[in-house]
Parts: structure tokens; sequence; C-alpha cells
């Protein structure tokens, strides 16, 4: 494959620890780890021996789609990340939400401060009160090799809501998005409650009075101690973002179906549209070109799986037609879509 065919823009990153979590989860012995982060990239080994060093996601996946492949945990990778999980594991999100009273300003916290443990621009949770409350993560549909993302973000969370309560019965059912049969049971069975398909939404639904029971390592002060210092690492953090970033975050779950408009990034970033037009320029971006970079790098993994029609990959970065997505496509890579993904099909077959 030409080098057009590979994306310039980072999805996002995670911190060492998610990273080493999911090596531990894998179960294959710490002697081979190197090696095999080596074989995704070489300058991963030295990365990971980096005690602050953030893991570019698309590094992560590639990852965790080798350890699917080659280590005893399989499929079950994403689930064996949440069985894994230890306090240590979420960084400075994690201590605060340990920390906090509730379990609800627990919650809130930890997704607050949740930048400093990872920055993905595919899934944005949110936390949603009410019968059900809810901690929902909306994201674009991953193909198979990815979906390890969905199921560990569904099982860290449901572990980490079990630490901080003290009890196993905080789920009353949950959702996860993919069409995959086996995936849901394996869900299901891993968090003992029911789990329903959905098209956007992958969620933990909890009991209605849950977001109000206390956490059982609540430390007030040494809550309060670590919020402070949460809140210069994230403006540290922030100061370092582009706006190019920020409008990539922003779109990255909000394609469906639909173009959003500069006016309507600007709008949710709390800014004027011609702020946020003077700053992509002083970027040497624009917003338009940021765009078709997000559309570029996810069209290229939704493309990787077979199981989504050409149709769906058009919808779900919004693309009026499948026709228009082609033409798009054909403008980055110099291929068909139909041309390439054959031409991943062919290159996983010879990789195995």
């Amino acid at each position: 494959m030409t080098d057009r065919l590979i994306a310039q823009q980072s999805l996002g990153d995670v911190s060492r620890p998610l990273l080493r979590l999911m090596l531990q989860a894998s179960r294959l012995p710490e002697s081979q780890w190197s090696s095999l982060l080596a074989n995704v990239h070489p300058e991963l080994p030295g990365l990971y021996r980096q005690a602050n060093s953030r893991i570019d996601l698309e590094r992560f996946m590639e990852v965790g789609e080798q350890l699917m492949r080659s280590s005893p945990s399989g499929r079950k990778l994403g689930l064996a990340m949440g069985s894994h999980l230890r306090d240590t594991d979420l960084g400075l999100a994690g201590q605060i939400a340990r920390t906090a009273p509730t379990l609800g300003e627990a919650l809130e916290k930890f997704m607050h401060y949740s930048d400093l443990m990872t920055r993905c621009y595919l899934i944005q949770p949110r936390l949603l009160a009410g019968s059900p409350a809810c901690l929902r993560f909306q994201s674009p549909a991953l193909p198979r090799h990815q979906q390890f993302i969905n199921d560990a973000v569904l099982a860290v969370c449901a572990r980490l809501i079990e630490q901080l309560c003290g009890r196993n019965d905080a789920l009353r059912a949950a959702t996860l998005t993919s069409i995959d049969g086996w995936q849901r049971d394996a869900m299901a069975t891993h968090l003992g409650v029911t789990v329903m398909p959905s098209p956007q939404f992958s969620a933990l639904l909890l009991h209605a009075n849950a977001l109000s029971w206390p956490v059982q390592t609540a430390e007030p002060a040494l809550h309060a101690d670590l919020c402070r210092l949460a809140d210069e690492q994230l403006l540290a953090l922030r100061q370092d973002e582009t706006a190019s970033s920020r409008v990539r975050q922003w779109l990255a779950t909000r394609m469906q179906g639909q173009t959003p408009t500069l006016e309507d990034a600007a709008e949710a970033m709390g800014m004027a549209a011609w702020t946020l037009r003077r700053r992509l320029q002083a970027e040497n971006t624009s917003y338009r070109d940021v765009l078709d970079q997000m559309r570029h790098q996810l069209s290229l993994s939704q493309l990787s799986d077979s199981r989504h029609s050409l149709g769906e990959v058009a919808f779900s970065l919004g693309f009026s037609s499948s026709g228009a997505f082609q033409r798009a496509f054909k403008r980055w890579t110099g291929e068909t879509p139909g041309r390439y993904r054959e031409l991943t099909r062919q290159h996983k077959s010879a990789s195995r």
C-alpha cells in the first residue's frame, strides 16, 4: 500500500499504565512483551519504559489486535482488562474517584479528569442521572479487530464501580455497540447482567439510587488535594492541545448521517466561529481540512472490517451518499474503497 493510505492525524493517546494493564490482561509472560511491542512499532518498547509516556491510540489498538490473535486471553482481552484492574492502573483520575464521597461524584470526577489517563477521540463518556442512571459511551462502529476497546471500557468501568462501592449489585443492564452475538454473550457472562445491542451507545445502566451510594474509601481532605493537583496537570495538558485536536475530538462521534459545521463546533467549544477559524488558520489548517482528515482516518479503520457496507461507512462519516464517499476516498488514497478493502484483506492474510 502507498503512503497515501496512511492517515496523519492521531485519534488520541493512552497512558503507559493502560498499556501495562492490557499486557497483563493478555496473560503472556512479561519476557515476551518487549518483542511484541517492537513488532507493532520499533519505538514502542522504549516508550513503554518511560514512566510518564503517552501511547498513540492507533498503536495501542494495534497491540490489542496482536494480543487477541496470539495471547491466552484471545477475544476476551478487553474483558480481562476489567478483571485485572488495580488501584494504580487509572492514575490520578482513579485515585480521585476512590476518595470521592459518593459513587455519582466519583464517576463525574473520573470522567472530568480522564484526559490525564487517556485522550480517546473515538469514545465520549457521559454520566446521565435518571431512572435508570447511565454511564454512556458514544462511539462510531468499530471493526471486529478493534472491538476489544468497547469491551475494555465497559469492563474497566464496571470493575471500578464495584471497587468504589464495595458491592457487586450496582449494575442492572448494559448496552454494547456490536453486532457480534458472541461478544454480547461474553460481556453478559462477565458482567452478570443482560447486555442489549445498541447502534450508537455502549452503556452501563445503574440501579436508580446507586449514584448516592457511599464510596468505601472516601477521604474528603485527600480528595480535595488530589483534585487541585489534577487541575494543574489538566491545565498543563490542555495548554499543549491544539485547536485542530479539539475539533477532531469533538467531530469523532458527531458525523453519523450528517456533516457538523464549523459554527456547531465553535458553539460546543464556547467560542465564536471566527475565533475558531482564526486559531485553525494559525495552525496552517482549516475546519474543512480537519474534517477531511478525520473522515480519511476513520474510513481506513472501518473499511478494514468487511461487515460494514460502503453505505454504512458513508453514513457513519456524514456523507450524503455512497458515491460522495467513494469520490472522497479516491481523492485521499488513489484507490477505491473496494480496492482498499481487498488490499487490506490480502495484507492480513499474508501476515498470518
